[in-house]
């Protein structure tokens, strides 16, 4: 292979996991992304010189996919700490992700390089699920699991339905697997051409025996819709700049959002869910009341309570919350953001109290998982970031949850509309995501973004497009038998995490003997 091959092949899975990254194209590129890059790890001498190749290929691919995948995130660091402040950690961040894409790609390397070395369909899953497992449970509150190749299918909701049983990591673990038999198949010589037509065979096998499973159980479970309804709901969409101070943005938002529930004829529904931190002040204090009782008036008229992100905490403490706002006023429900944004929600990019105190910006990490009783829905709230983490949802369904709610403001991915739409596009496919993953019907609501409700399929069952201030309403249904997903919970991840390190430890031995030869 010449040099310039060496050189295209990182290049073109970069641009294919770009691709793959919502919102993706085509359902095809997920399942070819890592294709080129099996190829050359495969064919790098099994040597120092190798594996040094081999990280800087994977740090290529890792750095042109997340530069596409994350563009909205310089300008969410930015509205924090300053236009330049922004691009300079967007820069830190695109390294420590193209770094860790360079290990997984090394790992790759050590257990695919050499005459005994594994198929790349067995070295790919451990490598990249073990790579996104890592990310997702990263310590200090720095976890980021927001681009796991699987997600680049949640825009086909049907071909994800192995996730309600092997979560997000499976889907990646699958996929993986696909390119690693796609990638030995088209490196496999001319005179072993009946191998490649096998591995061609297994790879065709492999990737359409599920999806075909997955719509089977989407076209089941929208058939039954009808027949499991669990509520109305109208999840509402609002479009309030987020650059005002706290008490002119929070008076702003209440405002819009009087004139978007004004829509919402009396006795039409029995929940209707407001954005991420509409109530942006203290409702203990007098102006944070008089919020309240604009929001109760509502929730009186329409005969249902009102779910909205506001203020929540104490004199030491602050959250990014969700209330329940009856006839009656502020209920006793309050979920808070347990998830928080690193380095925006917190004046530190390490969530520990000692290095970033609430007195001195952002909020606390809150605890627990609440259910939210409005009739007949049981809601589990998540909270922006939070809609990342399938672990965070499948705790929610197994404390009685029968709907999942997203509160969200999409006005904090700013930037250009191509910028905005990404990020929206992302969050959106992780919503989905855990609708699939729990087999549980999904409710979003926003500011600055479009509100929609989604089905156990993983099916958008209506919208609300941005920038009107408008809702989408409808009856949710519901499921009822878990999902081996909610059951046990990532199998995957950790599995592949294990075997990932035992593999490596099992490749000294061959090492050493190597260089003794």
């Amino acid at each position: 292979m010449n040099e310039r091959a060496k050189s295209a092949l990182p290049v073109a899975s970069g641009l294919l996991l770009a691709a793959s990254t919502p919102p993706a194209p085509s359902p095809i590129l997920p399942f070819i992304a890592l294709v080129p890059l099996a190829i050359l790890l495969r064919r790098l001498p099994d040597d120092p010189r190798g594996a040094f190749a081999a990280v800087g290929a994977g740090m290529v691919a890792g750095a042109l996919q997340h530069a596409w995948g994350l563009r909205w995130l310089p300008f969410t660091l930015g509205a924090v700490a300053g236009p330049a402040t922004g691009w300079v950690a967007f820069a830190a961040v695109l390294a420590v992700l193209a770094g860790l894409t360079g290990v997984a790609a090394w790992a790759t390397h050590r257990l695919t390089a050499g005459p005994n070395g594994l198929p790349p369909a067995f070295a790919l899953p451990f490598a990249w699920v073990g790579l996104e497992w890592a990310l997702a449970h990263l310590p200090f509150g720095l976890a980021f699991p927001w681009t796991p190749l699987g997600l680049g299918l949640a825009r086909w909701p049907a071909t994800l339905g192995v996730a309600e049983l092997v979560g997000i990591g499976g889907v990646t673990a699958w996929l993986a697997l696909v390119s690693g038999l796609v990638a030995e198949a088209l490196d496999t010589a001319p005179a072993r051409a009946l191998r490649a037509v096998g591995l061609w065979a297994c790879a065709l096998v492999l990737a359409f025996a599920p999806v075909w499973w997955g719509y089977m159980r989407a076209a089941r479970l929208d058939g039954f819709a009808a027949s499991m309804p669990v509520g109305r709901v109208t999840a509402l969409a609002l479009d309030v700049p987020p650059s005002a101070t706290d008490p002119a943005w929070a008076r702003t938002s209440v405002a819009a959002a009087e004139r978007a529930l004004a829509s919402v004829a009396p006795g039409s529904t029995d929940l209707a869910v407001l954005p991420e931190m509409v109530l942006a002040l203290d409702p203990n204090t007098p102006a944070g009341n008089a919020l309240v009782e604009r929001l109760r008036v509502q929730s009186e008229r329409i005969g249902a309570p009102i779910l909205v992100g506001a203020l929540g905490g104490d004199d030491a403490r602050a959250f990014n919350s969700a209330m329940l706002i009856g006839a009656d006023g502020i209920g006793a429900f309050r979920a808070d953001k347990r998830r928080l944004v690193p380095g925006v929600e917190r004046t530190s990019a390490v969530h520990a109290p000692w290095l970033a105190p609430v007195e001195a910006g952002g909020y606390d990490a809150g605890e627990g998982f609440p259910v939210a009783l409005a009739g007949p829905l049981r809601a589990g709230v998540l909270i922006c970031y939070e809609v990342a983490f399938g672990a965070d949802a499948r705790r929610l369904v197994r404390n009685g949850a029968n709907t999942l709610v997203a509160l969200t403001s999409d006005a904090w991915f700013g930037g250009g509309s191509g910028a905005r739409s990404a990020g929206i596009a992302q969050q959106m496919a992780h919503l989905t995501v855990r609708a699939v993953e729990t087999r549980t019907s999904a409710v979003r609501s926003s500011n600055g973004g479009p509100a929609a409700l989604i089905g156990p399929s993983g099916l958008e069952l209506s919208r609300a497009a941005w920038p009107s201030e408008t809702a989408a309403a409808g009856v949710v249904p519901e499921a009822p038998v878990p999902t081996l997903f909610v059951r046990t919970g990532d199998v995957t991840g950790p599995v592949a995490a294990m075997c990932l390190v035992a593999l490596l430890v099992l490749t000294i031995p061959r090492r050493r003997h190597d260089s003794s030869m």
